[in-house]
């Protein structure tokens, strides 16, 4: 689908047009751009929706729509682009946004694709689709159905008739020129600004995460993101986290039934703590604490833990999550400020390494880094700064790549505060479950990244050629 839409593009002389739900492919993008900049180039013609199905769509595919959009706008230096919203007199003197869900690609009077590929990288790379496609190879009466196809889809926009849209394309000499003649002040098509809400699209990562053309490859990503060098360590800082969770597991068993709870009573240090979430100020109090500890590189585990302690679960998992992103952005300004060359010599050459990587791969490293415990949460936020990695990412990728891991901390820790409180087969239950399922998930890491890469075959025409 890819490629014939890419073929019908190259070979567009005259008109292109087309009406589809999405428009957000960075390959389709750049194909249409190349034409755009040609000065013999077609016409090119998009009809798209308004906005988006629903709040979602518009703040994610909407946002890259007007990305390309914007780009395509900023490239047409000869006044050959257009995308176009259809709209409906709503009956109050207004107008409504119609809905288009169609997928049509109709280039000169020669080629009519129509079925279910979208203008959009998954469509093109991931999804399984389904087009008819139709040439007239220069047939007079196969050429006179396209063309007929096209001016009929168009009048349905403007509210005319097929032979007025052909009229006015043929005596206007072009597309665009033809729909701006027909173009009138109730059912009609209104241009596609290329305004975007600059504040909201520095939050939406870019195209290969929203709007990926081809799959993530797990291993390959581990294989970037955390080279060879670095899986011994990896490996135990792993183990190190399961001991950590081992020992308070028997620390709360030691807590409940030997002499320790005669010297560290666990009812008045629970009575402290709730005291102090009670606190107006326990929150900003959680947050500076978090900063500052996030800059002398205090172990961000520990932290997690205190917070949910005293907040329980669900403030307990808010309040760390908001803290630790807070020290991660205060730490990453840091090492922006700072510069790769400090960063080196803080770092060392391991986590040079690192670096490069985080770099290459944007936001999906980042959350990757974030979810395994590749290197220490203060150091990952210098290189991170030094890097140059875009703070979007950076923030996003932290926010991803730490919720998992916090929550099913902060719930661990308060099942063993139960445990010690209020002792019984239930509550040892929970907390075993939660135990089994951090440790399962550490194993689990642990041995997808001690494991060998597979070896990898290219399918490229070449190789293919070659061999």
């Amino acid at each position: 689908m890819r490629d014939l839409h890419l073929d019908a593009i190259a070979a567009a002389k005259f008109s292109l047009f087309a009406e589809n739900q999405y428009f957000t492919s960075r390959t389709i993008a750049a194909a249409l751009e190349a034409r755009v900049r040609d000065a013999e180039g077609p016409d090119i013609v998009v009809v798209s929706p308004s906005t988006q199905s629903g709040w979602l769509e518009t703040s994610t595919m909407g946002v890259l729509r007007s990305r390309i959009h914007g780009d395509l706008v900023r490239a047409d230096s000869h006044g050959r682009y257009r995308v176009y919203c259809p709209w409906l007199d709503d009956g109050r003197g207004g107008h409504t946004c119609l809905n288009v869900h169609s997928k049509v690609l109709i280039v000169d009077d020669e080629l009519l694709i129509i079925g279910s590929s979208n203008l959009s990288g998954r469509s093109m790379g991931l999804d399984t689709e389904c087009n008819l496609a139709i040439e007239a190879k220069h047939d007079e009466q196969i050429s006179l159905a396209i063309a007929t196809l096209r001016n009929r889809l168009l009048g349905e926009h403007l509210d005319r008739d097929a032979a007025s849209v052909d009229e006015a394309i043929r005596k206007r000499g072009g597309l665009i020129a033809g729909i701006e003649t027909l173009r009138g002040k109730r059912r009609s098509m209104k241009p596609l600004t290329a305004e975007t809400n600059e504040d909201w699209s520095a939050l939406v990562p870019d195209h290969s995460v929203l709007d990926p053309e081809e799959p993530i490859d797990a291993e390959q990503l581990m294989e970037e993101v955390v080279s060879r060098g670095e899986k011994r360590p990896l490996a135990t800082r792993t183990l190190a986290i399961i001991l950590v969770i081992g020992a308070l597991s028997a620390l709360a068993l030691a807590w409940r039934y030997t002499p320790l709870r005669d010297y560290v009573n666990a009812e008045s240090l629970a009575q402290a703590s709730a005291g102090f979430a009670r606190s107006p100020f326990a929150p900003l109090v959680v947050f500076v604490a978090f900063f500052v500890g996030g800059l002398i590189m205090v172990p961000v585990t520990m932290m997690i833990a205190a917070t949910g302690i005293v907040f329980g679960p669900l403030l307990g998992f808010f309040y760390a999550l908001v803290g630790e992103t807070l020290a991660a952005v205060g730490v990453y300004f840091l090492g922006r400020k700072l510069g790769r060359a400090t960063v080196r010599r803080i770092a060392g050459k391991r986590i040079n390494e690192l670096s490069r990587r985080i770099a290459k791969r944007g936001l999906i490293a980042v959350v990757v880094v974030r979810a395994l415990p590749v290197a220490p949460f203060t150091i990952i936020n210098l290189i991170a700064g030094a890097s140059h990695i875009s703070f979007r990412d950076f923030l996003l990728g932290t926010i991803i790549g730490m919720a998992p891991g916090t929550l099913v901390l902060v719930l661990f820790v308060d099942r063993i505060v139960a445990a010690v409180r209020e002792p019984g087969p239930l509550t040892f239950t929970l907390l075993a479950l939660i135990a089994g399922i951090a440790l399962g998930g550490a194993l689990a890491l642990r041995a997808r990244l001690g494991a060998a890469p597979p070896k990898r075959h290219t399918n490229h025409p070449a190789a293919a050629k070659g061999n």
